[in-house]
């Protein structure tokens, strides 16, 4: 019996209160839905998260406008950070909009990871969602000697993507919540909002005892939106990601070589490996039928 490899191919072109928390043994994990083809038709990515974000922009706290101004104190190194997520945007949104999640979460892995497939933490988090290896077993990432799906961008944001909807409707789909949670951990956070409750303290998200990294994950997600926003008033030049779809597929025969690969089709190696970081030995592995992404000239 003949086995095949999967081909992706990348076609070129140019303080809130919580009202209350479903329980977790409560939770129905939400259903993805087919997206319309009656979508606006926009420009490009950035046009995409502008128009249908659901964050409140107005008031950009102390903390917040830090982080905006350290970004903005060097326009080059923002730009090589936004540019990081070219190949991968598209998919995310695209995903987030079947679980009717905010587009601007599309963002997360720029604070996760810089959206680098190849990213560890000291901590041992992976990818451009930076699974750790509980998270990402309960979500059915696999872990073999050829293949960390934690790595693989693609495989990744269909996984984390479903985690994020799983916390926006755990927590009401209050988006600082659901941004704290999945730092920090839903049972950590559920539990400092229900001893502020107990206490008669507010519950807003600044007003809960978290640890420091869950505390500034979110201001460093409302920094870099709020440059997507207001990319015109910052003076920035947002990178040209087009809003279509950018991914085909064809199947080959055979377990592939990455090096092989990138020779035949006379792109770098180090670019095709990155679009294939899920490959941690240069090549697909010899009897599953997995997704391996390149590019067309």
């Amino acid at each position: 019996m003949n086995r095949f490899v999967l081909f992706s191919v990348l076609l070129l072109s140019s303080s809130c209160e919580l009202p209350s928390i479903i329980q977790a043994d409560q939770y129905v994990e939400p259903t993805p839905i087919e997206i319309s083809s009656n979508v606006p038709d926009y420009k490009n990515v950035w046009d995409r998260i502008k128009d249908a974000n659901s964050s409140n922009q107005e008031d950009l706290d102390e903390k917040t406008l830090e982080y905006v101004n350290a970004y903005l104190s060097n326009p080059e190194q923002l730009n090589k950070l936004l540019e990081k997520g070219r190949y991968f945007i598209y998919f995310v949104l695209e995903e987030l909009e079947r679980y009717r999640l905010p587009p601007e979460l599309a963002l997360l892995p720029y604070i996760e990871s810089n959206y680098d497939p190849f990213s560890i933490s000291a901590s041992g988090a992976m990818g451009i969602w930076q699974f750790m290896p509980a998270t990402a077993r309960i979500y059915g990432l696999k872990d073999t000697w050829w293949y960390e799906q934690r790595h693989d961008p693609l495989v990744s944001s269909k996984a984390a993507v479903r985690y994020l909807a799983y916390l926006h409707n755990r927590f009401n789909k209050e988006i600082t919540y659901t941004l704290a949670a999945y730092n920090g951990g839903p049972t950590l956070l559920e539990k400092r909002i229900k001893i502020n409750k107990k206490a008669g303290k507010p519950t807003g998200y600044k007003n809960l005892k978290l640890p420091k990294q869950t505390q500034e994950y979110v201001p460093k997600f409302k920094a870099i939106l709020a440059i997507v926003l207001n990319a015109e008033k910052y003076g920035i030049n947002l990178p040209d990601f087009p809003n279509k779809q950018v991914l085909g597929n064809i199947e080959l025969d055979g377990q592939v070589e990455i090096l092989a690969f990138s020779e035949f089709a006379g792109l770098q190696p180090e670019f095709v490996y990155k679009l294939n970081a899920g490959y941690t030995k240069w090549a697909s592995p010899p009897e599953l039928k997995l997704l391996l992404t390149f590019r067309l000239n």
